[in-house]
C-alpha cells in the first residue's frame, strides 16, 4: 500500500522489517519477491536482482523469482 501511495522509502522499511522478523523462514521468499518487484518497477534493476537472488537462496525450490533472473 505504501508503494501505491508513492512512499517507496516507507515500503522499503516495511519490507526490511519483514525480513528481519524471521530471515530464516521459507515464507520470507514472498517478502523478497514483493520487494524485488517494487525495486524493478522503480528502475532499480540491480537491487531487484539481488532481492530475487535472496529469495532463491531462501527457497531454491520455489519458482516465483527464477524468471526474473533468466
Amino acid at each position: 500500500m505504501e508503494a501505491q501511495l508513492g512512499n517507496l522509502d516507507r515500503a522499503r522499511e516495511l519490507f526490511q522489517q519483514g525480513v528481519w522478523a524471521d530471515p530464516r523462514s521459507r515464507d520470507c521468499v514472498y517478502v523478497f519477491h514483493a520487494w524485488g518487484a517494487l525495486e524493478a518497477q522503480a528502475g532499480n534493476h540491480q537491487t531487484a536482482r539481488e532481492l530475487f537472488k535472496a529469495a532463491i537462496r531462501v527457497r531454491p525450490d520455489g519458482d516465483c523469482c527464477w524468471w526474473y533472473l533468466g
